[in-house]
């Protein structure tokens, strides 16, 4: 019987949650547990000063396949901005 492939890549169709990506991302970046990533948190809070928020768009860049960086200003103060804004860069 063959099998279906499966990638590792998180965007797979199997992978439709964005929320979680992004928020794992910044998790990740800042070393913080997964749980205090919530939606209204501000990301200065989180220990993403303005280079730290740059990097963690640029490697939105990588893993979403998108250009975050074309927009002459981007207004991504909170976890749930960051989530809409890639979001948006997606559709």
């Amino acid at each position: 019987m063959k099998e279906a492939m499966t990638t590792s890549s998180p965007l797979s169709p199997h992978t439709t949650d964005t929320s979680a990506l992004v928020r794992a991302m910044i998790a990740n970046h800042t070393r913080l547990p997964l749980d205090q990533i919530t939606p209204d948190r501000a990301l200065d809070n989180l220990g993403l000063d303005s280079l730290g928020a740059l990097e963690l768009l640029l490697m939105c860049e990588a893993e979403f396949g998108i250009v975050a960086l074309d927009d002459t200003e981007i207004e991504v103060h909170t976890v749930a901005d960051a989530i809409s804004f890639i979001e948006a860069k997606i559709r």
